[in-house]
């Protein structure tokens, strides 16, 4: 199925989405110019960064998977299905917990997750089914991600219980992971006034005028890229295991044999924070990705946000892309200050599978010109 569904996460699918992707983010800083004009403090106006991102990635994500937003930005609220995918994510980490305990007593530990997770995933999903079906109601040449999975050949074109499925997936996957990777940088630079002061720079010296800020013009800004790299590293969107299951035979992973039937992975938090890999492990250093001695020993390829391999991330340029875009307009557009009640977020938020995260609130003010 994912090979159905490449040509939606191609650079040229990329390209043609660009308009969507810019038109949401373009309504995000419209509505962050409206929250900064009633600032009441001289520091400016107190914002909770974490769901103006989630409002902004869920409603690109949506109009890319089924051809229309959720309008989270235009209401400047959390529509019920956002919260949904975290309580999808709050029952997976259950039901595994659950499986790695022998028959009879997993399935007595089964019947402990809440009722209210399992009637969520099952509203859920049926809202999922439902806009899909209106999606392929539709007759239209935008460049969604069912434009291009409806080109494939009879004969090779996915049947629709397969497109329900991957469009929840989708829709879980690609709002909440992008979200976490903005916050966690927000958060991160303003923690970090000096690394915030080298990003605002650098973006500002670029661009004479937002419309210039565009996936392919961020892609060249290096301290941008470093920024982003160092905040996937310390707050990575899946920031458990990936794990797969050992094939027939078994194999011989660092060092020792693992029967088949067995399932492996790699913690991403743990791996991203080891001193083993990176010195200063648990500091924000952006430098570390660009040509700074001091960590010339680190093992950068140790840091795998999207994954590694033919498994990894389908939509790891389209979330960096929005990553990108989204922070560099944020930084061009405004000044950014951590709020007190913000210190030590990164250290107190939950993970179920994904992060479940708190407000992360800023002062927010117009940059003056």
């Amino acid at each position: 199925m994912r090979r159905l569904q490449n040509p939606a996460f191609s650079d040229k699918a990329l390209k043609a989405q660009e308009s969507v992707i810019t038109g949401y983010v373009k309504l995000l800083i419209h509505k962050l110019h409206g929250e900064a004009s009633g600032a009441a403090d001289a520091d400016g106006a107190v914002v909770d960064m974490n769901s103006w991102y989630n409002f902004t990635t869920f409603d690109i994500i949506g109009d890319l998977a089924f051809g229309e937003p959720f309008y989270c930005l235009r209401d400047a609220s959390w529509h019920w299905w956002l919260h949904a995918v975290f309580d999808i994510f709050q029952a997976g980490t259950y039901l595994r917990a659950a499986r790695r305990f022998p028959s009879p007593l997993s399935e007595m530990l089964l019947l402990l997750i809440p009722r209210r997770l399992i009637k969520t995933r099952v509203a859920q999903f049926k809202f999922g089914v439902d806009r899909v079906d209106r999606r392929l109601e539709q007759e239209t040449d935008r460049p969604d991600f069912m434009s291009y999975i409806l080109q494939g050949s009879d004969e090779k074109a996915m049947t629709v219980d397969e497109m329900y499925a991957a469009a929840q997936v989708l829709i879980v996957a690609g709002s909440e992971t992008t979200a976490t990777g903005l916050t966690a940088a927000t958060y991160l630079l303003c923690e970090n006034p000096h690394t915030l002061a080298r990003l605002t720079a650098e973006i500002r010296d670029a661009f004479q005028d937002e419309d210039g800020i565009t996936i392919q013009s961020t892609a060249g800004l290096s301290y941008l890229n470093a920024v982003i790299e160092e905040a996937l590293r310390l707050g990575p969107p899946g920031p458990g295991t990936f794990p797969r299951v050992v094939p027939d035979g078994g194999r011989t992973v660092c060092g020792s044999f693992v029967p088949a039937g067995y399932s492996v992975g790699v913690h991403h938090l743990s791996i991203n924070r080891s001193p083993a890999h990176f010195r200063e492990h648990d500091g924000f250093h952006p430098e570390r990705w660009l040509d700074d001695p001091r960590f010339e020993s680190d093992k950068k390829a140790a840091a795998q946000p999207f994954s590694f391999g033919p498994r990894n991330c389908i939509g790891k340029n389209l979330a960096y892309a929005e990553i990108r875009t989204i922070l560099a307009r944020v930084v061009w557009n405004f000044d950014m200050k951590l709020h007190p009640d913000s210190a030590g977020w990164l250290g107190r938020q939950k993970m179920f599978t994904t992060w479940h995260k708190t407000e992360m609130k800023v002062y927010l003010s117009a940059r003056k010109r």
